[in-house]
């Protein structure tokens, strides 16, 4: 699954104790080692593992969630940096509509170059799931900031206007 390489696993199975060696004990050892993520050894838990790896991008956990897809912080396979991957909920990846508006998302924000939008890296289609891979930035959307503060002072708010209006000039 690329989750863990060999060296890893080594590791963790000297770690793991011989009188219970179970794959939940050993589970348990990579979470403990920090090997894999809480939310990458729930996956396997439930059995649900096609959507810890897509591309080239371990998925670590969910960072964001809205109506038509989730946003994971992964880490790149190829060079190790952090990356989002914003991934189709799977009750739309038959609507074809959806799936055609999130990949023109995906196209529209590959071609837009600006300090104030995200880049988006690659578009792709794996196991089922729709997905494109863009930087990844800490920190959560404006809706999330706006729901945690309750309040953002005037000066503030026409910062984020003009940042916003710069990015969609």
């Amino acid at each position: 699954m690329r989750l863990v390489d060999k060296q890893q696993a080594r590791e963790c199975l000297r770690d793991l104790n011989s009188g219970h060696q179970t794959g939940a004990n050993f589970l348990q050892v990579l979470l403990d080692q920090h090997v894999l993520t809480p939310f990458q050894v729930e996956s396997i838990k439930k059995m649900d593992t096609g959507i810890l790896v897509l591309g080239n991008n371990k998925l670590l956990y969910a960072n964001a969630a809205g109506s038509f897809a989730r946003v994971y912080r992964a880490e790149n396979l190829e060079d190790g940096r952090a990356v989002g991957v914003k991934v189709l909920r799977h009750r739309w990846t038959n609507d074809p509509d959806t799936v055609s508006l999130f990949q023109a998302e995906a196209k529209m924000g590959q071609k837009l170059k600006h300090p104030n939008i995200v880049p988006i890296f690659d578009i792709g289609h794996e196991g089922g799931n729709h997905f494109f891979t863009m930087d990844f930035i800490q920190g959560g959307n404006l809706r999330d900031f706006i729901q945690i503060r309750k309040q953002v002072e005037p000066h503030e708010t026409i910062k984020y206007a003009i940042d916003m209006a710069r990015g969609l000039e």
